[in-house]
């Protein structure tokens, strides 16, 4: 909700500089709401129960879920990759849907080359961290046991 109130502030000041902060805030609580709610949306379509959500840290403090294990592993492999990969994706396109209100907005130019500068940094550390340590790591390893089950080995 505070991300959305963010971006009808953009599309509702006739301040520049307001309208441009504005969607910087927009897209930066998007991306932290969005990311475990993507988790859960998809976990819940292909059944994964969620326990609680909580917030962690120390800073900064981050939200998370925490996954019913059992519901976890009675989860087809490639429902559990889309659950993980779900959270990531939805991060990643929070900035450009702010980019996407832009143009309605008053915001100067530094504000679309920011919001572009934040995903392309979002994606960035996908590559470098994510793949090692975060939800893309866990995609992977789920694509492999969907792989061993689907060869018989």
């Amino acid at each position: 909700f505070a991300g959305s109130f963010a971006i009808g502030l953009a599309l509702g000041t006739d301040d520049e500089t307001v309208a441009g902060v504005a969607l910087l805030v927009g897209a930066g609580i998007w991306a932290v709401a969005w990311h475990d709610l993507a988790h859960w949306l998809l976990g819940r379509i292909v059944g994964i129960r969620f326990t609680w959500y909580f917030l962690t840290g120390p800073l900064p403090p981050r939200p998370g879920l925490k996954i019913d294990y059992a519901s976890y592993l009675r989860t087809e492999p490639m429902g559990r990759a889309w659950m993980h990969a779900a959270g990531a994706i939805a991060t990643k396109l929070a900035p450009f849907t702010a980019l996407a209100f832009w143009p309605a907005t008053g915001a100067p130019a530094w504000a679309a080359w920011a919001l572009l500068g934040i995903a392309a940094f979002m994606i960035g550390t996908d590559l470098v961290f994510s793949v090692r340590s975060g939800d893309w790591r866990k995609v992977r390893r789920e694509r492999r046991v969907a792989r061993t089950q689907a060869s018989g080995a």
